[in-house]
């Protein structure tokens, strides 16, 4: 059994690492003072673990208190030991600990230390990383050592450099006066409200009273953790630690999500990460995914690197590869999704969804491509092989309902947690795989250009877009979010501001105002909606209206009648409230024909790889993105999929028609289970 406390994760990390070599079991402190526990009782010749930092040369309050109170029940041949976790000097630690456990008739028989950055920042200085992060490897050698002497049950004692148990009481005798509340502030103009600091107090000495916390207790533990884990560092010990940084242990990142180095999407910088816990909060409220496994089953949205607010996660930053495709004389071709049009100007200070299409395709020129394609396009061959699709398994009897396959985020979350579901879904490509395809297949033919001499590169609000090309018949070769090209061009001292307008170069130009609503939630339900009635009844709409297709509140339903058709529709965004209908499928229950999921709120214009916003400003920046692509759709003079006349063009010289064995063969891809991934 080992018990620790911890307050911003070294002494989490020594514990941690103890168990895991000796299989003992480990308490926290705080959760058994939380849960009020007062007796344990170990097993026959069960060891015994304390694991601590060292608090003003002595025991922090919690580890006195709990010690002092708790009734421990030994049996057999049990070794007693403790660990302190220090940054200075052990102190009086071990003859604090050594008084306690000897009034219990319990003896100490091994003592050890580790030396590991020290978080007292009223003093200390913790920005240097470097520093911290040779210090924290040689820690790391110095804990394997006191694991192996635990495992010997070595009656050894290891704490070096103490200094005289007077001096160490004397001293100690201070924390008690450091220890008021009142030391503490919040810069309210900083704080976000996030209440990190409130859900992780040890003695819940801090409640949130209109968005800030307030402490409640004169006295607290005083380890400082609200202050090194704030994501915005509102939080200070009166003016003194502001200039010393925040500090909490890299190696336990116990309140944030695990990411791969082999994750295609995400990148992770531990080093910048506070463990301030709102990307894992995001993860279990937003995507629903099941956390509790050892592997978090990662789909690369990117939803995580947007409310971190220390960039600790952020899109895999890959610009390099265009560069060097660049440089070995590649044509180097770009396509660009409805989404980043209405975002790439939050970089450079204009209003939150202005839309700057040919600005964007300027700036893409500006930097070395030699052609730039509109995603729009491959939108609208998306719909023409998707509704023609979904009524193809309405009169046929086919697997329904149908369910969008634009979004990889929601596609890997089906692949993994539902792949019995994989037959509902449309098996047409993305519009960014559609538009990579007729890049390699059709604009190179007709150029008479071999397409191994291409190099494309779609830029997306979407990180999973990065998942999605390692598909084999994906043919797209990069994706950059708008995150990475706005770093870029900042990086050259581009602004956007001062590039011309461009047009989109043609054939794969000019996409539909259905084409370019895909970047919203409903958009591809209501553009499918649109050329489903056309395919049905022969006739055009007399008035587009959906009502609440599009729309920002989770789910929406429509029923709609076309000839003898009828249609039951669902629109989701956000895999948590996906999940409940996923479940109506597998028990079928299900009365829809056809549902578009997006895994993002908002959809598109909400991507993992979108400019960052500021906290609360979230839905006034995904409804300015959605209202500027609504009113482009509005604006243009082709709203229908199927009366794009580059689309009717494209069937005539390379497809001959929807779902044509051409169509199959080039627009249309398959699924397969997949394992949980980081």
């Amino acid at each position: 059994m080992i018990l620790f406390f911890s307050g911003v994760g070294n002494s989490r990390y020594v514990a941690y690492k103890i168990a895991k070599k000796t299989g003992d079991k480990i308490l926290n402190i705080t959760d058994l003072n939380n849960d009020n526990i007062k007796e344990l009782s170990l097993k026959k010749d069960e060891n015994l673990g304390i694991v601590s930092p060292v608090y003003f040369f002595g025991l922090p309050s919690i580890v006195k208190e709990y010690l002092s109170e708790v009734k421990i029940n030994l049996k057999g041949n049990n070794f007693v030991y403790c660990v302190a976790t220090y940054g200075s000097n052990p102190g009086a630690f071990e003859y604090m600990l050594h008084d306690i456990l000897e009034k219990k008739d319990i003896k100490l028989d091994a003592r050890y230390c580790v030396k590991m950055v020290d978080t007292w920042t009223p003093i200390f200085d913790v920005k240097n990383k470097n520093k911290n992060e040779k210090l924290l490897n040689k820690a790391d050698k110095k804990i394997d050592n006191i694991i192996d002497r635990i495992i010997l049950k070595e009656h050894k004692d290891l704490i070096n450099g103490r200094i005289l148990k007077k001096i160490g009481l004397s001293y100690h005798k201070n924390y008690n006066k450091y220890r008021n509340t009142s030391h503490l502030n919040v810069n309210e103009s900083t704080c976000i409200g996030c209440e990190m600091c409130a859900k992780n107090c040890p003695v819940g000495a801090i409640t949130i009273k209109d968005g800030h916390p307030v402490w409640n207790k004169d006295k607290c533990i005083m380890c400082l953790g609200c202050l090194h884990r704030c994501p915005k560092f509102a939080i200070q010990y009166d003016n003194k630690t502001l200039k010393h940084g925040q500090y909490t242990n890299p190696k336990m990142l116990y309140n944030s999500v695990k990411i791969s180095n082999n994750n295609p999407c995400i990148e992770k910088i531990d080093l910048n990460c506070c463990n301030c816990g709102l990307c894992k909060t995001t993860c279990i409220e937003r995507e629903q995914m099941p956390l509790e496994k050892e592997k978090y089953g990662c789909v690369g949205c990117g939803q995580c690197s947007i409310i971190c607010p220390r960039n600790a996660l952020i899109p895999k930053n890959e610009v390099d590869k265009f560069l060097k495709a660049k440089k070995a004389g590649k044509i180097c071709i770009a396509y660009t999704a409805p989404g980043v049009r209405v975002s790439i100007g939050d970089g450079f200070g204009y209003p939150k969804g202005k839309f700057l299409e040919k600005k964007l395709v300027g700036v893409l020129k500006e930097i070395g491509f030699d052609y730039v394609f509109d995603v729009t396009l491959g939108a609208d061959m998306t719909i023409m092989e998707e509704a023609s699709e979904l009524i193809k398994r309405k009169k046929e009897g086919g697997v329904l309902p149908m369910m969008t396959s634009c979004c990889p985020s929601w596609v890997r979350y089906l692949e993994t947690f539902y792949p019995e579901l994989i037959p509902h879904l449309s098996t047409t490509k993305s519009p960014i795989a559609i538009e990579g395809t007729l890049v390699k297949e059709y604009f190179a033919k007709i150029n008479k250009i071999d397409k191994n001499k291409i190099y494309t590169v779609a830029i997306t609000p979407c990180t999973a877009k990065k998942d999605e090309i390692l598909k084999p018949d994906a043919n797209t070769d990069l994706v950059l979010t708008v995150r990475e090209l706005i770093s870029y061009l900042k990086k050259i001292n581009i602004d956007i501001k001062n590039v011309k307008e461009k047009d989109f170069n043609k054939p794969l130009a000019d996409g539909s105002g259905a084409g370019m609503i895909f970047g919203n939630t409903g958009g591809v339900m209501e553009a499918s909606l649109r050329t489903a009635h056309y395919l049905i009844t022969k006739k055009d709409l007399n008035k587009i209206t959906f009502k609440n297709i599009q729309g920002y509140n989770g789910a929406r339903e429509g029923h709609y009648k076309f000839k003898n058709i009828d249609l039951n529709v669902l629109v989701v965004d956000e895999m948590a409230n996906a999940i409940p209908f996923l479940e109506e499928i597998k028990n079928g229950t299900s009365k829809y024909d056809f549902i578009e999921v997006m895994n993002c709120r908002g959809g598109c214009i909400g991507g993992g790889g979108q400019p960052i916003y500021k906290n609360g400003e979230e839905d006034e920046v995904k409804e300015n993105r959605a209202n500027s692509l609504k009113t482009k759709d509005k604006k243009l003079d082709c709203r229908y999929s199927y009366k794009n006349k580059n689309v009717k063009k494209i069937y005539d010289e390379l497809l001959t028609e929807p779902l044509s064995k051409k169509s199959e063969e080039l627009l249309h891809t398959k699924y397969e289970k997949k394992n949980v991934r980081n």
